[in-house]
């Protein structure tokens, strides 16, 4: 008998427990070189986003919510003050809904208002411009997120347009499954580890000889909004710092330096809760990517934060009508001592 005869009938005699452990091990190992293959390639869905409510996320869903809102306020100019969100996907991520944001900012002691989150995959500040310059000449509040993948990522293809004379309801535009991750989380601590460690290999080249195209976005985007007089507020977003701590401090340091110092020049303030927020690696899919517990706390700071600056702002107040100038009234005869009484 020949030798490759020989194996494969050792093959067949085998038992039927040996194959099936041989099969499991290698489907094991084919998904584990799937799930480093996800991690390279900075797309965790295959990992992350489970079966249900996750698989309601298509491709490309939060672009399509942005221009819908672009066009909605376009079409019918909000009589309640703007309340906007910008940022890549994870300002997507760290809010609930918009309805449930809305309801949030009256309850916390702000005006009622129309809130959208518009964070979008790759998301750039040139996008934010051309963004701003669609928003109606309403009262109006853009929540800038930054985070170091603004400064990284390529735009993503143009957005999708709507086609000609389409029109939208508000509830039309609020039917968005706006959310691509979800609890529990299906990384590992060690692989969020990992993730740290081949973003500093391979995108933080890509930080650096992007950073000072983006930061002069972000200067253009401010005097933008300068111009359109829509008030700004830059926010750090969220960060997995139980599993990031201080690996990633350079570029961090680098974008808040510049935020700080473009606030200064716009008179945009620079807020930062991240420390704050009381997020564990739990409420995080990834190291970015927040899910359910932890949208629920960081929603609830960012709404704080959208109440005390539309206040500060003077946005969603009544503006005091003018008090009527008091008729001078004669002044009464003085009377001299002299006089007799």
């Amino acid at each position: 008998m020949c030798a490759a005869a020989s194996r494969t009938t050792r093959a067949s005699a085998a038992p039927r427990g040996s194959r099936r452990r041989a099969a499991l091990r290698g489907r094991a190992a084919l998904l584990r070189s799937l799930v480093s293959f996800a991690l390279c390639a900075g797309c965790l869905v295959a990992t992350v986003a489970a079966a249900g409510p996750a698989a309601a996320y298509q491709s490309r869903d939060d672009w399509r919510h942005m221009e819908r809102a672009l066009t909605y306020l376009g079409e019918n100019p909000p009589k309640r003050p703007l309340v906007l969100l910008f940022g890549g996907s994870a300002a997507r991520e760290c809010t609930i809904s918009d309805r449930s944001w809305r309801r949030q900012i009256v309850e916390l002691g702000g005006p009622r208002v129309l809130a959208f989150n518009l964070g979008a995959s790759s998301e750039s500040y040139r996008k934010n411009i051309a963004m701003v310059r669609r928003l109606p000449d309403v009262p109006t509040l853009v929540v800038v997120g930054v985070n170091v993948g603004r400064y990284t990522a390529t735009p993503p293809a143009p957005s999708v347009r709507l086609a000609g004379g389409t029109t939208l309801t508000l509830a039309q535009v609020d039917d968005y499954s706006q959310h691509r991750f979800h609890y529990p989380s299906r990384l590992t601590r060690a692989q969020k580890s990992a993730y740290v460690t081949r973003w500093l290999r391979k995108r933080y080249p890509v930080f650096r000889e992007r950073f000072a195209y983006n930061a002069g976005q972000l200067a253009t985007l401010l005097a933008t909004c300068q111009e359109r007089d829509v008030k700004v507020v830059l926010v750090n977003l969220p960060i997995n710092l139980q599993v990031v701590r201080h690996r990633m401090d350079a570029p961090r340091k680098r974008y808040r330096r510049s935020c700080v110092a473009l606030g200064a020049k716009y008179e945009v303030p620079w807020v930062n809760f991240v420390a704050r927020a009381g997020l564990v690696d739990a409420d995080f899919a990834d190291d970015w990517h927040l899910v359910e517990p932890g949208r629920v706390k960081w929603q609830k700071r960012l709404s704080k934060t959208v109440v005390v600056w539309l206040h500060r702002y003077g946005i969603g107040e009544p503006v005091p009508e003018p008090s009527p100038t008091p008729t001078p009234t004669p002044s009464p005869t003085t009377v001299s001592s002299t006089t007799p009484t």
